[in-house]
Formats: C-alpha cells, sequence, structure tokens
C-alpha cells in the first residue's frame, strides 16, 4: 500500500513563471495587500524565507532599541529563538493555551506583566502554528504598549481576517509562501506598518521560481513510485533540529523583485480553497464517533474556521499515542508526533528565559497527546475516507 505523504506540496509552474512577466504587477500587490490586511502598511516586501524576514526587522529594531528580551511561544520553530539569540537578543518562553499549541491573551498578557524581566522586554512574537488560533486571541492587542509587535502568520496565511486588532496593532507581519505552508510558491513577505528598511535587491525572479521545486519534486515523485516512506526514512536519519544558520544571514535585507507578488497571488486564490475543503473535512473527521470520545479540543481541531494546515488531532490519553500512530503507518497514512522542541532541548542553559519560571505544562502535554495528521485540504475524497477509515479503526483499537 502506497504511504500518503504527510504533506503533498503544490507544483504550479504556471504561478512560479509569473515572477518574469512585467504586467500586472501593481494588481497583484493590490490584492494581497487587501487579503492580508495591509493595506495601509507602508512596507511590503517579498522576501526569500519568512525566517529572514524576521530576521531582518530584528536587525533593524537592534539598532533602535537598547532592550533585549522577547516574548515567544515556547510551542515555536527553533530557527526564530535561535536567529534572535544570533542578533543579540534573548528569547523568553511563554506556555501555550491548553487547546491550541500557541498562547492565548490571557498567558501572553499575564507575561507582559512579569516583573522579573518586563523592563527589558523589546518585543513579542505571536506566531500561530499548524493554522490553528486560540479563542480570543486578537482580544490581546490592547495589551501591547510599548513594545514592538511581530505578527508572523507564516503557518496562519489566510488566518489574518480573523486578527483584526492585532494586525492593527502589529509593527510588522511576516508571511511564508513556502514548501509546506500552504502556497508552496517560494518566497515570503515582511511588511512594515510605519518603518522604511533599506533592502538590497540581491535575488533574481529565478530564485523564486526554483526555490523549494526540488523538495516538492522529491516528495510528488517518491509518492508516485511507491517509494516515499523509504525516502523520508533515510532524508529523517540525517536531520536534526533546524536552527539559524552562517547561510541565512547572508540573506538578511535581501529582497525579491515585486514580480514574485504575482506568483503569491495567483497562489493564494488557489489555496484558500483548498482551506476550505480542510475544513470540511475536519468537520466530517470529528463527527466519528471513536474520534469524538478519544480525542479532546473537537471545538478547535474539528472547526470550521481554523486553516488546518496540519490537521491535528489530540488523545485525551497520551499514552495511545504510540499505538495509534503505528497504526496510522501501517494503514499508509505519513502520520507523526505534532510538536515543536521545548527550547532547553536545543539552546544553551542560561541563553534563554521562562516566563515566571513556568515548567509549560501545557506545551509538554501537547507534546505527549499530539498526533499531525496529513493536509486534508489537498486530497480528493477517496483518500480522505482512507485517513478517516485508518484513524477511526486505530482509535477503535
Amino acid at each position: 500500500m502506497r504511504m500518503l505523504p504527510r504533506y503533498v506540496p503544490s507544483i504550479d509552474l504556471s504561478a512560479r513563471f509569473e515572477s518574469f512577466s512585467p504586467s500586472g504587477i501593481q494588481a497583484a500587490i493590490e490584492f494581497l495587500q487587501t487579503n492580508l490586511g495591509l493595506s495601509d502598511w507602508r512596507q511590503v516586501t517579498p522576501v526569500a524565507q519568512a525566517r529572514h524576514g524576521i530576521a531582518t526587522y530584528f536587525d533593524e529594531l537592534s539598532r533602535r532599541d537598547t532592550r533585549r528580551s522577547v516574548i515567544l511561544s515556547s510551542q515555536i520553530c527553533p530557527v526564530v529563538p535561535s536567529l534572535l539569540m544570533a542578533l543579540g537578543f534573548r528569547p523568553v518562553f511563554i506556555d501555550v493555551d491548553s487547546d491550541v499549541p500557541m498562547p492565548n491573551g490571557e498567558q501572553i498578557a499575564a507575561a507582559l506583566s512579569d516583573k522579573s524581566f518586563v523592563e527589558s522586554v523589546a518585543a513579542i512574537i505571536i506566531s500561530p502554528i499548524y493554522g490553528y488560533l486560540p479563542a480570543g486571541l486578537d482580544e490581546v492587542a490592547k495589551h501591547l504598549n510599548g513594545i514592538a509587535v511581530l505578527l508572523d502568520l507564516a503557518q496562519a496565511v489566510t488566518l489574518a481576517p480573523a486578527l483584526p486588532q492585532l494586525l492593527a496593532r502589529a509593527d510588522a507581519s511576516v508571511f511564508s509562501f513556502g514548501i509546506g505552508k500552504g502556497l508552496d510558491s517560494g518566497g515570503g513577505v515582511l511588511a512594515v506598518r510605519a518603518g522604511n528598511i533599506a533592502f538590497d535587491n540581491g535575488m533574481g525572479p529565478a530564485f523564486a521560481i526554483l526555490s523549494g521545486l526540488p523538495t516538492a519534486l522529491a516528495v510528488r515523485l517518491t509518492a508516485g513510485l511507491g517509494i516515499y516512506e523509504v525516502a523520508m526514512s533515510a532524508m529523517e536519519r540525517g536531520s536534526g533540529i533546524e536552527t539559524w544558520t552562517a547561510t541565512d544571514a547572508t540573506a538578511i535585507r535581501k529582497r525579491l523583485p515585486d514580480g514574485v507578488f504575482k506568483a503569491f497571488a495567483a497562489r493564494f486564490k488557489r489555496f484558500a480553497q483548498e482551506v476550505g475543503i480542510a475544513r470540511r473535512h475536519a468537520a466530517i473527521l470529528f463527527e466519528s464517533s471513536a474520534v469524538s470520545k478519544a480525542c479532546r479540543s473537537r471545538e478547535v481541531f474539528g472547526s470550521g474556521d481554523q486553516m488546518h494546515l496540519r490537521q491535528i488531532i489530540r488523545l485525551e490519553d497520551p499514552s495511545q499515542r504510540e499505538p495509534v500512530l503505528a497504526s496510522l503507518r501501517k494503514a499508509g497514512i505519513d502520520a507523526m508526533p505534532a510538536g515543536e522542541p521545548l527550547a532547553a532541548s536545543y539552546l544553551p542553559s542560561g541563553t534563554f528565559a521562562l516566563c515566571a519560571d513556568d515548567q509549560l505544562p501545557n506545551a509538554k502535554r501537547f507534546l505527549s497527546d499530539a498526533i499531525r495528521l496529513p493536509f486534508l485540504g489537498r486530497m480528493d475524497e477517496r483518500s480522505f475516507r482512507r485517513v478517516a477509515a485508518a484513524l477511526e479503526n486505530a482509535l477503535e483499537r
């Protein structure tokens, strides 16, 4: 039985090659600004990757703010805290919501009142992962005073309209269109509300066209040939925790040509349709009595309002995760444990802090009970029924 990959990248060559055409660029920029909530922002710049947009913003911030602490979620890609440290900042981690793997508004407000480090805080990064938002997150905007706010929507690009107050408060925002983030056209965007960051026009349209393409082709080819599982096992044996590198540092303040906005806009429209499919499939998934009985947080992970970039299920009994994963993989579903590693596993002791010495109980629980299923929005009905049946069977055992 051929394995269903955890994520099947879109290979939309027509969208990628739009980057070479000089016509329609302004219309594409205006389309994205409207759909990403950036219509009144001063600077919207295409960059190689979202991480390079974050690094560029904090490189600029370091020149005008002497404070060096940055608040961020304990569930965040390790690249982000490692790039902050490379730029001289100190990450301060806070626990996540009891359901969603990012902090809720109350947790963020509490962190901002923590007297042990509040005076040193320069910024906060608000970063949803897997395409999920906790209830009421937008309300925290009123508590974000006296610090820079970066809204990292790399994994939540279609959820921008759900955060009008945060977008109105944010000083900067980043979006990713790279492989695995939904649009799969390559590149990303750094938006700055009022500043004017100097960029170097150092990357041509060929970069955007080729970015991530070999990886996308490899996933599709190995899946089609029935050797995906073998290929992924070989790749994962040689991989470790992804962190900021010297090569990444060379992309700070480097921009892509504006022509790539056309590829972004073309893929955005198509991905928005896929998100609609993912929402419908998520709701159907949680209609199963086996899923409802064995899984928690149905109102989030079966919601019609979330993006579901990675379909998450959380088990009521964490001890069942390994048997469920084994059953899913035996059925040809490339499911895996969800969550990002905690900072203590990849950052040296003393280089980071935990808000109020928090032991991160919610993050640890998420890491023990959460399963990541493939993206359901890019599946035909037959493949989806296969996933749903395999999950129901795994949970009933």
